[in-house]
């Protein structure tokens, strides 16, 4: 009833709203918060209930425990009387047989499970205000064991001729351990099942009532929470349905619809507000993408207009028909006039041209050191005797695909870097060879290609570093592409070191590319 009154008082006064300093009307204040304390409540209701709930049937289940845990004591306990009487019985079959090993071995038994025996039989209840004949049986249970032990020790010892006291005693031990079983499989197990039949009544009963109280407190909770949900639901679905019809309104273009009071919930005032601002702002929204549209138009017009200019751009270039053209008619004019050397160096620099000027994503590494002789080639024209190169390769390795534009670069800095600034000039070698790798199964069917462009010259500075090259991207732009450009292609795969070939000067350029990308 005090549920129902606070929603039903809620509502009233969400139905007859003050003006607040808008003018719009006035909002509940706190409904969120007293949903929250009627939510907390109920936890806090099912938290007390069940944790009382669970307090009584804890008791209830640790005291079953308890006495089950009894009966399992009482069967390892006669379990243990048991393997101890058998061992007592080999022990003194041996005495009689003059096996000494077997009665030691036999002996050792019956006194580990005369221990085992004794601690089961001290876990068992033996409260006397609780039940004195279990007392009593226990303590006698205890006594027979400390006689046994006590004869055991006393006939432990070479008997040279077995008497017929010998045999009183060995028969009385048995007779004990008989007792002691009596003892634990009927009159200890009687008086137990005799005292738990009480306390096994007053469980069931307490199951009952905790079973007829679980039901009764769930009947309440659901019907608590059924009825606060109802309550809650047609209040909030009355402002639900009023703002889904404006929504409905606004999303067929109907902008003209009359704002929303702002009543009720603080939240759906909230709500209601933003509606009313997102309705309003439509309209100026229409207005700015209109705008935008034009502004688009306008974009895309000067869009076309620079690519339009980039073509002209293109076309303005060294068209490579003509190019290869004039090159291949001055390199017959050379050849008429018996110019061998400077066709040579025309039909190389045709062949660097061509290779520069076709786009292709990967080629062959015959066609890259190709490229790089042709380039050396140009430079030996140049430099004359001062530049004396070499590349070579195993031809197994022709077909091996790689980006282009990877080793000239290197090339180029050797001769520019390296052999330049020397006067007697130098050499610059260019080696391509496979390193075996071992793959995660212990092979060898995965490999890279090592690629090492050395040269005797001028050398690099003792503390070179590839982040020098990045600080000094104008001098060595194309070493620091080729390095970005393996990285993309390769990822971490691929390797890359630069270093001081000796002390005196020299420079060792090393790059290691995958066989697999």
């Amino acid at each position: 009833m005090k549920i129902k009154h606070i929603f039903s008082t809620i509502q009233t006064e969400s139905q007859h709203p003050a003006t607040d300093g808008v003018g719009h009307g006035r909002y509940i204040p706190g409904f969120r918060t007293i949903v929250l304390s009627l939510c907390l409540s109920m936890l806090g209701v099912v938290f007390v209930a069940g944790t009382v709930l669970f307090a009584r049937v804890y008791t209830v289940v640790g005291d079953m425990e308890n006495r089950i845990e009894q009966y399992i004591l009482m069967e390892r306990l006669s379990q243990e009387l048991r393997e101890g009487r058998r061992a007592f019985a080999d022990w003194f079959a041996a005495i009689e047989n003059r096996d000494t090993a077997a009665a030691d071995t036999a002996v050792q038994q019956v006194g580990y499970y005369r221990y085992r025996a004794l601690y089961t039989v001290r876990l068992l209840n033996a409260d006397y205000d609780e039940s004195p004949q279990m007392y009593f049986l226990n303590r006698g249970i205890v006594n027979g064991l400390s006689f046994i032990e006590n004869t055991v020790y006393a006939l432990d010892r070479p008997v040279v001729e077995l008497t017929a006291a010998t045999y009183n005693t060995y028969y009385q031990v048995l007779k004990v351990f008989d007792y002691l079983l009596t003892y634990t499989n009927y009159r200890y197990l009687s008086a137990a099942v005799a005292s738990d039949v009480q306390a096994l009544t007053q469980n069931m009963e307490r199951i009952r009532q905790l079973r007829t109280l679980s039901v009764v407190i769930l009947l309440v909770l659901v019907g608590a929470g059924s009825a606060a949900a109802v309550i809650i639901t047609r209040m909030l679905s009355m402002h639900v349905r009023r703002m889904l019809t404006t929504a409905v309104d606004i999303t067929r273009g109907n902008l003209a619809t009359p704002d929303l009071l702002l009543t009720g919930p603080r939240e759906f005032v909230l709500l209601k507000d933003k509606l009313n601002h997102m309705k309003s702002s439509l309209n100026d929204r229409i207005a700015l993408e209109s705008r935008l549209h034009h502004q688009e138009l306008e974009h895309e017009k000067i869009t076309k207009e620079l690519e339009h200019a980039r073509y002209l751009s293109l076309q303005a270039q060294i068209n490579p028909h003509f190019l290869f053209n004039t090159l291949n008619i001055i390199s017959h004019t050379a050849l008429f006039e018996r110019a061998e050397k400077t066709v040579s160096l025309i039909n190389s620099l045709a062949a660097v041209f061509r290779y520069r000027l076709e786009f292709k994503q990967t080629v062959t590494l015959e066609a890259e050191l190709m490229f790089v002789r042709q380039y050396l080639a140009i430079q030996k024209a140049r430099f004359g005797e001062r530049l004396l190169y070499d590349v070579r390769y195993n031809t197994a390795l022709a077909g091996f695909e790689m980006p282009p534009f990877v080793i000239q670069p290197f090339v180029e800095n050797a001769v520019k870097h390296g052999i330049e600034p020397m006067e007697a000039g130098g050499m610059v070698t260019v080696a391509v060879r496979r390193l075996p790798a071992a793959d995660e199964h212990g092979g060898t069917d995965s490999g890279c290609i090592e690629i090492m462009v050395e040269d005797d010259g001028h050398g690099i500075p003792a503390d070179f570093s590839v982040s020098f090259l990045e600080q000094e991207q104008s001098e060595h732009i194309g070493i620091t592409n080729v390095i970005k450009r393996l990285t993309m292609y390769y990822g971490r795969l691929a390797g890359f070191d630069i270093r001081r070939r000796t002390e005196t000067g020299g420079t060792t350029v090393t790059l290691r590319l995958p066989e697999r990308r």
